[in-house]
């Protein structure tokens, strides 16, 4: 989106500073892609930095908020409303509207990525009960998808443990 306020920033300027037709042409590309994509013209013109928040649920969640704000903005300076689930930082307008796009496309891929480690988690601590044969993960049909590779791959990368090594070094 970023992009996207800049290309329309571009476009202004030649509405302003362009010659004859041009000039007319760009106002009216303008007005159609401002009503398109939602964008005021104050976004245009307004690059103030001021803070931002930004709501976030969990903790997790708050980190990847987080990390981001520090990818578009390059400033770890975040700001907590107390008592509230809502973080800060300083940034414009179109920053803004790029964290929010990054934290709701990348939050989303996490919790994909959450499911697979969570059922990876599972099968290789084998966290079934005792009475219940033991299954590998590929005969279960619900698993039978590339999601099924994933999570062998993670399971592989993983460390399994062991209750009873806890206990006996107590």
């Amino acid at each position: 989106m970023g992009s996207k306020v800049e290309l329309l920033r571009k476009i202004k300027e030649l509405s302003e500073k362009g010659i004859d037709g041009e000039k007319k042409v760009a106002e009216d590309l303008l007005n159609k892609l401002m009503k398109k994509y939602g964008v005021r013209d104050e976004k245009l013109v307004s690059e103030e930095i001021i803070c931002h928040y930004f709501r976030y649920r969990t903790k997790l969640q708050k980190k990847l908020l987080a990390q981001i704000i520090y990818m578009v903005t390059g400033d770890r300076c975040l700001y907590k409303l107390k008592g509230k689930k809502k973080i800060g930082a300083y940034c414009t307008n179109s920053q803004r509207i790029e964290i929010e796009i990054n934290f709701e496309f990348y939050k989303s891929a996490m919790e994909k990525d959450l499911e697979i480690f969570h059922i990876a988690f599972i099968n290789k601590n084998n966290l079934f009960p005792k009475a219940e044969k033991e299954t590998e993960i590929l005969e279960q049909d619900i698993y039978k998808t590339e999601t099924a590779i994933k999570v062998l791959e993670m399971m592989g990368a993983m460390e399994k443990h062991n209750l009873n090594k806890m206990i006996e070094g107590w």
